[in-house]
């Protein structure tokens, strides 16, 4: 089996083993062990009066090593009139010219070029236009299909569970 193959084929089964864990995860929450929320809000800012930046994240992590597969971050527009930015850092081993494809639910497909790539991974984003993030405040489900080494597709799904209240939240801060 070439590297290319075995490389693939870790890939894909990185991406199904976590996403049988996201959900045995929700499927085993109870009570008294609420799930944690998909979507992590974060702000920094500089000194007491300064103005906080704010951003939503959620990372999915490969069980066995504890080592992020998907990272992605959303920042609020920095200007008025200007798109919130969604930025995916992307896993090793992928094929870099076929770029990055989203979808929410069995929406419209938006192709995403990768934008550059360093130790941690491969890095791709995109303007959050109206119509998308109407959809993925609606969705369930956003799906990151990337291509293996071997171009064969790998789909990532991230949970939007969640979503519109982490939006929300990071646009009314201040």
């Amino acid at each position: 089996m070439s590297k290319f193959a075995v490389t693939s084929l870790l890939l894909y089964c990185l991406g199904l083993l976590v996403y049988v864990n996201v959900a045995h995860a929700q499927a085993t929450s109870t009570k008294s062990n609420p799930p944690q929320p998909a979507w992590a809000v974060g702000c920094t800012g500089q000194g007491a009066e300064a103005k906080l930046t704010c951003r939503m994240t959620q990372t999915l992590v490969v069980t066995k090593t504890r080592r992020p597969l998907l990272v992605t971050t959303i920042t609020p527009p920095t200007k008025p009139g200007e798109d919130s930015t969604m930025l995916f850092r992307l896993p090793h081993g992928i094929y870099l010219p076929a770029g990055v494809s989203i979808k929410v639910d069995g929406g419209k497909s938006f192709k995403i070029e990768i934008q550059t790539a360093d130790a941690n991974g491969s890095y791709a984003g995109i303007g959050l236009t109206a119509p998308l993030l109407v959809a993925m405040i609606k969705g369930n489900t956003l799906t990151v299909t990337m291509k293996s080494t071997a171009k064969k597709d790998v789909a990532i799904p991230l949970t939007l569970s969640g979503f519109g209240a982490a939006y929300k939240r990071i646009t009314t801060v201040n």
